[in-house]
């Protein structure tokens, strides 16, 4: 039999290693996750509406429609090269 001072004292660290590896360890790397992940969520955020502020370009075709399983836009710049090709600016 184990004397009751060894017994205590097993009880007692394996009490301390599951703290440490199942909360502690897990909870630091949580914590550590979600500011890595809000502060890379907020940087692509303001980029995102930087970006869509200095939006120079816009065309009223690209409304996200589709037809033929082309877009409004991309059909209207396709129509564009085809005819150019068939009037001989283009090989």
């Amino acid at each position: 039999m184990v004397p009751a001072v060894l017994a205590r004292s097993s009880t007692q660290r394996r009490s301390n290693c599951f703290l440490i590896t199942s909360l502690i360890v897990p909870g630091i790397v949580g914590a550590v996750t979600a500011v890595w992940f809000t502060c890379g969520g907020v940087r692509d955020m303001l980029r995102l509406f930087r970006d869509l502020r200095n939006r120079k370009e816009v065309d009223a075709l690209d409304d996200g429609r589709v037809e033929g399983h082309v877009s409004l836009a991309a059909k209207k710049a396709f129509e564009a090269i085809e005819s150019r090709r068939s009037s001989g600016r283009i090989e």
